[in-house]
């Protein structure tokens, strides 16, 4: 039993729970909760690795809890699970919980276990990222302010300054840090997360050495989106829209991407998400945001587990929360490219099912090696 490390798991069923404790007990320091907001209380007076969570529960979704605990203990790395084919419920949990993997029931117990350890690793080795740095602006930007729903400006959320975890009542092996509590902001917090950044221009740039952001939408109706958003045009940013993969992988070759906006209709379901999947397997860095009119619960719950897709759409797509999401995803990739071993928060499950081309899949490949020998 590896006593350091501390696992909550949220369920409103009892039998669920216990069934839970008996698959982990052995493995890890065990906690069960059967509300939502018995479970609060046990995030703010103790330190958790890993917290999985049922999504259909009587008082709080488990989207809900899991973008509270986001917000109260972001180290922790974030699991849903659940019986129900849900897909408002997968969506917002790529959109405000930024889960690590989407669990379905019945689970398989090697699969689960093979999870869960993934997800402790990735707690433990980024653990003291969140010691010595006060709390990432790019992790606490308000879920309101960058989920697809949303028309308002981050400087409204500026003043909702987390709270301090409480001292516990017992004290707890190993304990992950606790976070600080940020000072009162006097600026909004798009300047505090890019200021280090902000260039305003009247247009997107073509700076040969900025990095870009890459649309890849057959249908081109993104580019005005995009082309014209006033929150991308303050940054740094080099925007390519590509209407082919092979022009996308052109771009993807020989020029710096840090973000990947990715149209996926009906017809091009298949080779879309596949693409992105064998991208993020070969290049974990990018991130990369999703527009769909398909409607799946399958491929929502791929993107979650295969792809760490950032942020998903449905269109309509509105200037501002779009615009507001790219920030947002450009500034996870700043902070990755600095602090590298962040990326095992977002590294995705293996699949060798594709709808790609051998020779794009070639490219990919070869892509991927470059950079690791780079």
């Amino acid at each position: 039993m590896n006593n350091h490390v501390n696992i909550l798991f949220l369920d409103d069923e009892l039998r669920v729970l216990h069934s839970l404790r008996s698959l982990f007990r052995r493995l890890y320091r065990v906690y069960i909760a059967t509300d939502g907001d018995e479970a609060l209380e046990l995030i703010k007076t103790h330190n958790f690795h890993v917290v999985v969570s049922d999504q259909r529960m009587p008082n709080m979704s488990g989207v809900e809890f899991l973008k509270q605990v986001k917000a109260i203990s972001p180290v922790s790395m974030r699991l849903l699970l659940t019986g129900y084919s849900d897909l408002t419920a997968i969506v917002d949990s790529i959109n405000e919980g930024e889960v690590f993997r989407f669990i379905n029931k019945p689970w398989d117990n090697d699969k689960i276990r093979e999870v869960v350890a993934l997800a402790v690793d990735a707690s433990l080795e980024t653990s003291d990222y969140y010691q010595n740095n006060v709390l990432d602006q790019a992790e606490i930007i308000s879920e309101k302010s960058t989920s697809p729903n949303a028309e308002v400006a981050l400087s409204v959320h500026s003043n909702s300054t987390p709270q301090a975890i409480p001292t516990p009542k017992t004290p707890i092996l190993s304990p992950l840090p606790k976070i600080s509590v940020l000072p009162e902001r006097t600026t909004s917090l798009s300047e505090e997360v890019f200021q280090t950044f902000e260039k305003p221009k009247p247009t997107i740039n073509t700076h040969p050495h900025f990095p870009v952001l890459l649309l890849l939408d057959y249908e081109k109706q993104l580019i005005p989106v995009i082309e014209n958003n006033k929150e991308i045009q303050m940054y740094d940013l080099v925007f390519h829209h590509c209407n082919q993969l092979d022009e996308a992988m052109t771009v993807l070759e020989t020029r710096e991407v840090a973000v990947v906006i990715l149209a996926v209709h009906i017809e091009d379901k298949a080779t879309m998400t596949s693409f992105l999947k064998v991208l993020k397997q070969q290049h974990p860095l990018i991130v990369t945001i999703v527009v769909s009119d398909v409607r799946d619960v399958d491929m929502a719950i791929e993107l979650i587990n295969q792809g760490q897709v950032f942020r998903f759409f449905y269109p309509p797509v509105r200037s501002t929360p779009i615009g507001l999401a790219t920030k947002a995803a450009f500034g996870l990739y700043l902070k990755n490219k600095k602090q590298t071993r962040l990326l095992k928060r977002h590294q995705v499950e293996r699949s060798s099912n594709h709808s790609l081309s051998a020779k794009l899949l070639q490219r990919l490949q070869e892509f991927g090696r470059r950079l690791k020998v780079s």
